[in-house]
């Protein structure tokens, strides 16, 4: 009896793996490093931001951003806006209108913002901004950002690949790997200091790019059924042997 249990057990464990594979997050890390071609004062501020994209529903996902500023702390700065490009296509994506939301860890919050300019890096067709209406400063020149060494997180949904996560992620890796960071003046992918240096008087504008490969994430209750269906299925030998 306690041998059909456990094989029950493992049964069901990978039923509900099988269930809920497609809930996985797939994505890839941009480096922006401070000390490049792309680096418009060269101050050594530098960041990354960390793109996991989640299917959502039939016809969309969610990407999330996990932006860090890795600015030494000798030299200081506060990273206040990310400005990335959505991959044109065909089909193009595009974003959901009303579905940025901030990780609400952080007291810090983030805008999202449409169609901002980063001189001399063109335009972008995203910015996450701590300024409600502007990208290239933050309230004026007030005292907020991410201060080196901090992270925070927000999410937005996209549409146009339908609900593939691998396809989002690798439409946008693809954009992104385009451009070299440290060539050119058009890039897919920027982000802007202020307060930069020990008397808070500098800023910079430093882009990225990504010479990884996308990484195929399972979620911790994948993590978890496959765990537990090892498990089932280890009794389940054990027993009848």
């Amino acid at each position: 009896m306690r041998f059909k249990a456990y094989q029950a057990l493992a049964g069901l464990a990978f039923a509900g793996l099988v269930a809920t594979a497609p809930a996985h997050a797939v994505g890839f890390t941009i480096d922006y490093p401070g000390d490049n071609g792309a680096s418009t004062d060269n101050t050594g501020s530098s960041a990354t931001a960390l793109f996991d994209f989640t299917a959502f529903n039939a016809t969309s996902v969610t990407l999330t951003i996990t932006l860090t500023n890795t600015t030494p702390a000798a030299i200081g700065s506060d990273l206040i806006a990310l400005l990335f490009d959505l991959p044109a296509g065909p089909p193009p994506v595009t974003y959901v209108a009303g579905s940025f939301t901030n990780d609400n860890t952080n007291p810090l919050v983030w805008n999202y913002l449409p169609g901002e300019s980063l001189n001399p890096f063109g335009s972008f067709s995203s910015c996450a901004s701590v300024d409600t209406a502007d990208c290239l400063n933050a309230g004026g020149g007030g005292d907020q950002g991410l201060s080196s060494g901090q992270s925070d997180k927000f999410s937005l949904r996209i549409t146009g690949l339908g609900s593939d996560a691998s396809a989002y992620s690798t439409a946008f890796f693809n954009l992104f790997a385009m451009y070299s960071a440290d060539t050119g003046n058009t890039q897919a992918t920027c982000v802007r200091f202020q307060r930069v240096g020990p008397d808070n008087q500098n800023s910079d504008k430093v882009c990225g790019s990504t010479e990884d490969t996308p990484d195929d994430v399972p979620e911790p209750g994948t993590l978890g059924l496959l765990g537990l269906g090892l498990i089932g299925l280890g009794f389940a030998r054990r027993r009848r042997a």
